[in-house]
This record gives C-alpha cells, sequence and structure tokens, in this order.
C-alpha cells in the first residue's frame, strides 16, 4: 500500500551524500557476474567482410583468423577482413579445422576439402571432392591431436600421409556419418563415437583393434537429426555432448544423460550447429553453443542465452572457434549470419548488467547503495519497464500497479539525508510525483505543490545543509526548482511568477556551517548561496542563457571545480574560491568530449573523471603536469549502447563507474582494466605487399621480391594481439636506406618510392596497447635491377666514362637520394591527407547538409541494394514516408531560421528512434524516409508511432520558439518485394498511406493498404 504524508526534516547528519552517490566504505561490492554479458567486437561489411551468411572460422599455424561464409574465405589481420579468391570454389564453407601438422582445412559444400599452405600464403583445393559433413578434432591427454573429416558414408582420419579412410570392422553402419568423437574414461573404457544421419549413435572400442560397432540407446533424442559430439571435461569428469538440429543437446556423463531442450526453457531454439568448450581456472566446463536463436552458454549456473539485444550481429549462430590469445586466455569467435564478433571468454573492465528499456529509451534512474548487511544493492528505473531493485540474493520489480500508478516512469533515483542522521530513498516519475521508499522498501507519495501533467517530470533530488537544517532540493523538467524546509515548499527558480523553467541538474558546493546549492536549467546555470540566487550568466556573460543538463562539484587536483554539461556545447569548467566569484576557466589540457551533448559529468575518488555524452563515455585520467589524459569508450569497448541518458550515471564506494543508456546498463572497473594477455604482446606478421598496386606474393618467412623498374611499394604488418589491435603502435626502418626508426605511430604500414636495385632489410618494431613490445619482425626484400642496371652492363659504363663522370655521377647519386627521401616523406603525407580528403568528400556528397541526414541521393542507393537483397532472401522491406505537419505555417510564423531548427530536432529525434541498422533520410523540405530491412509490419508500425510520439514531445525551445510543437504524419508499409516492385513504386505507396494520415487529421500513422 502507498502511504501519502507531507515530509518533515529536521537534523543534520554527520555525513553529507554529495550528487546522489552513496557513501559505501567498507561494504562487499555487489557482484554482477551472474546479471553480465560478455562483450562482443561486431565485425561485418565495413570490416572487410561481404553481405552474406558467415557459417565458420578458423585459425591458422600463423595466427591469422580465417573466416568462412556462403560463397568463400577472408583472412583476419587485426585490423580488417581481407576477402581470399580460390578459383574453382565458391559454394558454403561448411567448417575449418587445425590438422595436428598445424595445417588448415576447409569444407566447401560442393568443392569438397581445401589447404590452406603457410609457406606460400595460398588455398588449394585438396582433391577429395565428397560431400563431407564436418570435421571431428580430439586431444588426447598425452597431447596428441587426431582429425577426422565425416562423410556420406564414411570417414576419414588425418596422418602422416595425409586423408586416409577409417578403419572399418563387421557391418556398416547406416546412413551418412554425420559427426565423431573420442572419449578415454566415459563407461569405463576409451571409445570411439559415431552419429548417424538416421538419428543413431553408435560407438566401438578404440583400445581393440577389431574391435566392432555398438549401437548407443538415447531415450530423449529419438527422431533428432545429429549435428555435431563435442567432448567436454568438467573438473575432470569426462562428458560426451549430443548436438541436434530439431532435439535439442543431450549430455551423457556418469551422472547420466540430461537433456535441454526448447520446451523446457533452456534452449531458444532447437536448432544447434555446433560447440566449443572453454574452461575456468577451477577446470569448470563452459559449453558455448551456436543456434538459430543465439549464443547459448552452458554451465555450473545454467543456461544463458546472447542474441542480437547484447550486441551479436544476428539471433542466428552458425559456427563458433576458440582462440588462444598470446596471454594465454581465451577469445570465443561467433560466426552468424550477418558478421562476425569476438569475445573475450575472461571478465573484462566493462560488464553488461542489464538490458532494461533496451526496447524502449533504457535506463533513467542509478543508484548504488549500502544494503545494511555489509553489501550493495542496485536500484534501476526505465521509462516502460518500471523500477528494479537488484541484490545479491535476486531481483526485484515494482510496477505501476504496486504504486497505484496509471504507468510508472521513472526519471530518476536518488539516495538523500533522512534529517535524522541517516538516508533515504526519492525517487521521481513521470507526472511529476515525487516518491520516498524507506529501508523496509515501502513507497510513500509525497504531497507536493507543483502542478501535475504528463509533460512533468522530477528530474533531480539533492539534500542540503541550510541554517534551518536539512533541505530538500527538488528540480522538475518544466516547473524549475522547489525547496523543502521545515515540512514547507518554496518555489526556488523561476524567471517569473508562473514560468516554466527546466532544472535537469542539481549539485552541493559545501561552504563552511551551510552548503551551496548548484542547478543546471533551460535558463542557464545558476547558484543559490546566503540564501541568494546568482545567475552564474550574469557574472560570465559567455555562459549567458546557455541551458545546461547537468553540474558537478568535483575537487581535482587544481582545486575544487564546477563542470557543467551543456545541452549541445560540451562541459564548462568553473573555479571555486570561497573569496571570489566563480571563474570559467579555459579548455587547455581538457580534450573534447566525443559529442557536444553531455548528459553526466562524474568523479571518483581517484580523479578521474567521467563524461557520459550521446556518442560514448570519455574517461579523463589526470596528469601530474596538469591537464587530462583521455580514452573514449564504445560499444567495441564493451560499452552496451553509445548514448546515455539522464540520471543514469554513479561512480559507486569502490570506483566501479555506472552508465545507464539507452540501451540498458553497463559498469566499468578501472582496476580490471589490463588483465594478464596484456603482458605479451603476440606474433608480429606480414600481411600484405603491393608494388604498383599489384599484389606481391607476402611470404611467411623468407625475402619478397620486389620486380624490375617499379617507382611504388607498399608493406603492411600487423601485431595479433586479440585485443584493442587499433591502440597498437609501430616503427619501423628500411636498411640501409634508413639509419633511424621512423616515430611510433599506429599506422600499420610503410610506403617507399622507387626503391634502387638492391638487398634491404625492413624491420619492424609494434608494442601493444598496455606499451608491451613484440618480437620485432625483419624483412628481407630483393629489389631487382632493370637490363642497365646489371652489375656487367654498368661495370662496362663505368670503365667508358669513369674519368670524365665518376665525379658528377657520385653527387648525383648522393643528391638524388636526398631529394628521393624527401618525396618519400611528402608522399606518404599527402596521400594520408589525399585518402581522408577523398572519403570526407564521398561522405559529404551523401549528406544533407541542414540536419546531417542522408539526402536523397543516398536513400535511392540504398533502398535499391535493400530491394535485390529482399528479392534474394524473401524477406520483408519496411518504409517510412514522413511529413512534417503543416510546416509552412511554422516558417511563416517563427521564421525559416526556427524552421531550420525544427527540422533539425526532427531529424535528430528519428535518428535516435530508429533500429540501429535502418537508414533515416531526408526526402526534401519537411520529408524523411526511414527504411528498415529485415521488418515485418509491427516492428515498421512500432518504430513510426515512437518516432510520432517523440516528435509530438518535443519543447518548443528546442523547435526554435516559445510556444508551439510540432506533429508529423507518416505513412508506413512492409512486404517482401515482388518482381515489379521499384524503389519508385515502393515511395509511391507509402506516400499514398502518407497522404491518407494527412486526410484524417495529421499527426497519425496510416499503413498501406490498411
Amino acid at each position: 500500500m502507498v502511504m501519502r504524508r507531507s515530509a518533515r526534516l529536521v537534523a543534520w547528519p554527520a555525513c553529507l551524500l554529495l550528487a546522489g552517490v552513496a557513501l559505501a566504505k567498507g561494504t562487499r561490492p555487489l557482484d554482477v557476474t551472474d546479471l553480465g554479458a560478455p562483450v562482443f567486437q561486431v565485425y561485418g561489411p565495413e570490416d572487410g567482410l561481404s553481405d552474406e551468411i558467415w557459417s565458420t572460422v578458423g585459425i591458422d599455424r600463423e595466427g591469422f583468423v580465417w573466416a568462412g561464409s556462403a560463397s568463400g574465405l577472408a583472412r583476419f589481420d587485426g585490423y580488417r577482413f581481407t576477402p581470399y579468391e580460390l578459383p574453382g570454389a565458391r559454394s558454403l564453407v561448411r567448417e575449418m579445422e587445425t590438422a595436428p601438422d598445424g595445417s588448415l582445412w576447409a569444407i566447401f559444400e560442393r568443392e569438397g576439402l581445401a589447404r590452406y599452405e603457410e609457406a606460400t600464403r595460398s588455398w588449394s583445393l585438396s582433391g577429395h571432392r565428397r560431400f563431407a559433413h564436418r570435421f571431428a578434432a580430439d586431444v588426447a591427454a598425452s597431447g596428441e591431436r587426431t582429425l577426422y573429416v565425416s562423410q556420406e558414408y564414411t570417414a576419414m582420419r588425418y596422418g602422416p600421409k595425409g586423408w586416409e579412410p577409417l578403419e572399418e570392422h563387421g557391418e556398416p553402419l547406416p546412413g551418412h556419418t554425420m559427426g565423431l568423437a573420442h572419449t578415454d574414461t566415459l563407461f569405463g573404457e576409451p571409445r570411439l563415437w559415431s552419429a548417424r544421419h538416421d538419428g543413431s549413435l553408435w560407438f566401438r572400442r578404440r583400445d581393440q583393434p577389431q574391435a566392432t560397432w555398438q549401437r548407443f540407446k538415447v531415450a530423449a533424442l529419438t527422431h533428432a537429426q545429429y549435428t555435431d559430439l563435442v567432448r567436454t571435461f568438467d573438473q575432470g569428469r569426462e562428458e560426451l555432448w549430443l548436438l541436434t538440429y530439431g532435439g535439442g543437446v543431450l549430455r551423457i556423463s556418469a551422472e547420466g544423460e540430461r537433456h535441454y531442450s526448447v520446451e523446457a526453457g533452456e534452449l531458444p531454439s532447437s536448432a544447434v550447429y555446433s560447440g566449443e568448450a572453454t574452461y575456468d581456472e577451477t577446470g569448470r566446463r563452459r559449453l558455448w553453443l551456436a543456434t538459430r536463436g543465439g549464443l547459448v552458454l552452458i554451465d555450473e549456473r545454467g543456461t544463458r542465452v546472447f542474441n542480437r539485444s547484447h550486441g551479436l550481429p544476428s539471433d542466428a549462430v552458425r559456427g563458433l572457434r576458440v582462440q588462444r590469445d598470446p596471454g594465454g586466455e581465451d577469445l570465443l569467435w561467433v560466426a552468424t549470419e550477418a558478421g562476425l564478433a569476438r569475445l573475450r571468454i575472461r571478465e573484462s573492465a566493462w560488464q553488461t548488467v542489464s538490458l532494461l528499456g533496451s526496447s524502449e529509451n533504457g535506463i533513467f534512474g542509478v543508484l548504488v547503495e549500502p544494503d545494511g548487511q555489509g553489501g550493495e544493492r542496485l536500484w534501476l528505473g526505465s521509462a516502460r519497464e518500471g523500477l528494479h531493485l537488484i541484490t545479491q540474493e535476486g531481483r526485484r520489480h515494482f510496477d505501476a500497479k504496486a504504486l497505484e500508478l496509471e504507468q510508472l516512469a521513472v526519471r530518476g533515483i536518488w539516495r538523500v539525508s533522512d534529517g535524522h542522521g541517516g538516508y533515504t530513498r526519492l525517487m521521481g516519475v513521470g507526472g511529476g510525483e515525487l516518491f520516498r521508499i524507506d529501508e523496509a522498501l515501502r513507497f510513500t507519495r509525497l504531497e507536493t505543490p507543483w502542478p501535475k501533467s504528463r509533460a512533468e517530470a522530477v528530474t533531480a533530488a539533492v539534500s542540503r545543509r541550510g541554517d534551518a537544517g536539512t533541505e530538500w532540493w527538488i528540480g522538475l523538467l518544466q516547473g524549475g526548482a522547489w525547496r523543502l524546509r521545515e515540512g514547507r515548499w518554496t518555489r526556488m527558480l523561476a524567471a517569473e511568477p508562473g514560468s516554466q523553467w527546466a532544472t535537469l541538474g542539481l549539485a552541493i558546493e559545501p561552504t563552511g556551517d551551510e552548503d551551496a546549492v548548484w542547478l543546471a536549467s533551460g535558463g542557464g546555470l545558476m547558484r543559490w548561496r546566503g540564501e541568494r540566487m546568482e545567475s552564474i550568466g550574469d557574472l560570465l556573460p559567455p555562459l549567458r542563457n546557455m541551458p545546461f543538463r547537468h553540474v558537478a562539484v568535483i575537487d581535482t587536483p587544481r582545486g575544487r571545480q564546477v563542470w557543467a554539461s551543456s545541452l549541445r556545447e560540451g562541459v564548462h569548467r568553473l573555479a571555486l574560491d570561497p573569496e571570489q566569484p566563480p571563474r570559467l576557466l579555459d579548455a587547455s589540457g581538457v580534450p573534447e568530449p566525443p559529442d557536444p551533448t553531455v548528459y553526466s559529468v562524474t568523479a571518483d575518488s581517484r580523479g578521474r573523471v567521467y563524461v557520459c555524452t550521446n556518442n560514448g563515455v570519455q574517461q579523463l585520467t589526470p596528469l601530474p603536469a596538469g591537464g587530462y589524459a583521455e580514452r573514449v569508450f564504445h560499444r567495441r569497448d564493451g560499452l552496451v549502447h553509445d548514448e546515455c541518458n539522464s540520471n543514469g550515471q554513479q561512480v559507486d564506494a569502490h570506483d566501479r563507474f555506472w552508465v545507464g543508456t539507452l540501451g540498458g546498463l553497463s559498469v566499468y572497473d578501472p582496476s580490471a582494466q589490463f588483465d594478464a594477455a596484456a603482458g605479451v604482446a603476440g606474433p608480429l606478421r606480414l600481411t600484405q605487399a603491393m608494388a604498383e598496386g599489384a599484389s606481391l606474393a607476402a611470404p611467411a618467412s623468407g625475402a619478397l621480391s620486389v620486380p624490375a623498374g617499379n617507382r611504388a611499394l607498399r608493406i603492411e604488418f600487423a601485431l595479433l594481439g586479440g585485443q584493442r589491435e587499433s591502440e597498437t603502435q609501430y616503427r619501423s626502418r628500411l636498411q640501409p636506406y634508413e639509419t633511424d626508426f621512423v616515430p611510433w605511430s599506429t599506422e600499420h604500414g610503410r610506403s617507399f618510392g622507387k626503391l634502387p636495385p638492391g638487398d634491404y632489410t625492413l624491420e619492424i618494431q609494434a608494442r601493444n596497447f598496455a606499451g608491451v613490445e613484440a618480437e620485432p619482425l625483419r624483412l628481407s626484400l630483393e629489389v631487382a635491377p632493370l637490363w642497365w642496371q646489371r652489375g656487367s652492363i654498368q661495370l662496362v659504363g663505368f670503365l667508358l666514362g669513369a674519368l670524365l663522370l665518376s665525379g658528377l655521377v657520385l653527387a648525383y647519386h648522393r643528391d638524388l637520394l636526398r631529394r628521393q627521401r624527401q618525396l618519400e616523406r611528402a608522399v606518404d603525407s599527402r596521400t594520408q591527407a589525399l585518402s581522408e580528403a577523398n572519403a570526407q568528400l564521398v561522405e559529404l556528397s551523401y549528406l544533407d547538409p541542414l540536419t546531417a541526414l542522408p539526402n536523397r541521393r543516398r536513400l535511392m542507393d540504398t533502398l535499391d541494394r535493400a530491394l535485390d537483397r529482399a528479392r534474394r532472401k524473401h524477406s520483408p522491406l519496411g518504409l517510412i514516408l514522413i511529413d512534417v505537419d503543416q510546416f509552412k505555417r511554422h516558417n511563416d510564423r517563427h521564421g525559416h531560421l526556427a524552421g531550420d531548427g525544427a527540422l533539425r530536432a526532427v531529424a535528430k529525434v528519428l535518428g535516435t528512434v530508429k533500429r540501429e541498422r535502418d537508414l533515416v533520410a531526408r526526402y526534401g523540405g519537411e520529408e524523411f524516409v526511414c527504411l528498415m530491412e529485415d521488418a515485418p509490419l509491427v516492428a515498421v508500425a512500432q518504430v513510426a508511432e515512437r518516432m510520432r510520439a517523440r516528435v509530438e514531445a518535443l519543447p518548443p525551445r528546442e523547435l526554435g520558439n516559445d510556444q508551439e510543437g510540432i506533429t508529423l504524419s507518416a505513412g508506413i508499409l512492409s512486404r517482401v518485394p515482388s518482381a515489379e516492385d521499384t524503389p519508385e513504386s515502393l515511395l509511391r505507396d507509402a506516400d499514398t498511406a502518407l497522404y491518407v494520415a494527412k486526410k484524417m487529421g495529421r499527426n497519425q500513422v496510416v499503413e498501406h493498404g490498411g
């Protein structure tokens, strides 16, 4: 039952909680391991992969990762994938595996087996063209590796002479071979297992050469089609896993059989392709499964499923491969139907804690606080999914019904002084209601004087020491700021009686016996001190009338400062001095945030500052000489979403940084940012060599031969470290051409002009992100001479002209070499600048200059490709055609500058509401188009309705005026395109639906044909 009451605060506690950060020194940190999801680093078309199914991954002897697709192969060099054309092979690559001699093999569906030759770095078909289902690799206790390949009616084993038929005794087994596996101790004897196409499972003893096959009865899988057999060990206990397409997964162990199924709620799909096992420090097994419903993990905690909502490119996972990185840590490669992903099995600095709100607007309230039992608890709020409490014992959910509300849209949760030496929690919700949560987890709706409406919300709360005791200060989305003192509410911030100011942030500045309050508002930055409200904009004209979103008081090595986050102009810092007015600091030594829209600034006990923006999290670390070192975190680093949310960030008592975003909650532990793998750099490899733009054979070892007469040579290399490759640095020198190394940089290649004939040595050094240097790479270059550069010809010429030309030739040659070095350096610099300029020009030609959205040209190009893909895949293609209602009237009333601002605001909303892979483009004037691939009608309608609602909710200030909002109408469609469909016909049908929406009164979404 929710109680109504008025709050009265009296005494001031001994300790003050600043800005809602929990003071929890000495508490056990909340363990979120069981809640977290792996951090996936995703690779797609922008990384060199084709837009098709990716089915398998393999590792060659040099440490390069290879991926197989529906039509071929690609190699990963730590930076991007490079396609490899194998003549005569254009079918699905079913699987890849490493043989006992270290060679890498691949199964092509039509062409059979192919082998990779490391010496020449080339693939070739082996001649074994019979259809093969998959490989089976086994490692014995002695370390001996065995490789099988299962074929239609037989199997082969890889031996010293290559592939040899597997010896059979007795009657042949029924059907095709689907999988093979060894066990050593299961059932007390060494066995070879064979799974058959007809659903039967067979075994024979491996220690008896003449042993015949015996059938093993599996009750739980009577009609399933096997896809793989996997042997694992769980703390030394041997297990055999049977993977099927249609029947789930069965584990056979000494304890018996254990069936995992969709029906039991343990698997997302009964279609299981393959499995890979990894192990923790205690020998506990983790089995990873590739299924059509996502990546599945089975361990001692049960089963967990990871899919697109966790960052995978697709829910349909086709293949897995474990790679051991240079530091001995396991990496898991995941092949999906929309690209590849890589994850580190070991826990990283970033963890995904919750996907709460990911289907709507994410997390809007985060509070980590002591649980009263020596540990911590976590409060999470969202706009649509209510309030959640996470403790070490489990999770609780509080919905609107429990609080007697129509809808529980949480806008923030804060820990404040209760006025009696303790603390309490305040929760602000949409509509303007304020709740108090006591230690018994009872919710009390507080009586508050401000008007309640759907557009109102409580956005900030702090407690202040005042001359009359403890005060609560509350910020509102529309109603300014209010103070509760001695049971009486007073309005503290308003331009004039009745005006509406958004107060989005509050912060406490300790000042002697009583505290000052800083307010970040839509009308500027304000400070309440000594019973007087000061406008900082009046003291500091550059900040006058600038809207602010958040404010924080931070003690830095340079003294106490205020960091104020503006809506669109980054962070402004003010120096605080008790005897002087605030002073605006310049930005020298402080890197700009990755996006000018900043939601919060939060500092930890070590002086690190976290700036949460619309495009990632910036971490600023103080430098001894002043200023800050910068690191920016994005999704590829483990952040669940790049866009932060208001009231969603906190640094806890253990300096962990909690980040509420549009896609859920992540936590960053800076103490775990360098793991053991960082101490080993990994191998440094040559990746590519080109002369005059043509590829040269780049051997794994030996000399690189450069043909005569080449004017441009490009050599690329990479450190195969397995993580954070973009932070790897390189330097090199070409001897005897260069005596000194070029400076360290992240450039992983060198370009040379026309090198004189002769022998050279390119020495390359590399160091990983942690500064650990790798074993240097020394590459021999043999530049062939032209005919007239051969020794015999040059000797004759020298003898004939030595007396007259020796001095001139020598001087000319030296001068030529000097100028050539200068030219090469200039060419490197100019080439890089030209490439960047060309890339910018191409990008600009596809952008609308007003809204920074893709323009109509980009839309039509993309729509044409999407139409072809949708026909091939037989997948639905969605379109949303959007028109801003009565835009001409808006322009006439408020002017064209306001109209331009309104279009930019609408464009920003559309860009944030769409799905990640969707394209929003400006079609012309006040019209926009959203292109949605693989989108059924319900998904298109949901996105269109969110766009309509979000635009309708835009405050007039963001639209360039003070009193009038705008709406939009949309026509939508979704269908699998027919042969007659064209981009123009789809747009025409969407326009027809848009016309109906306009005719029905505007501000609505209408389906074509609906």
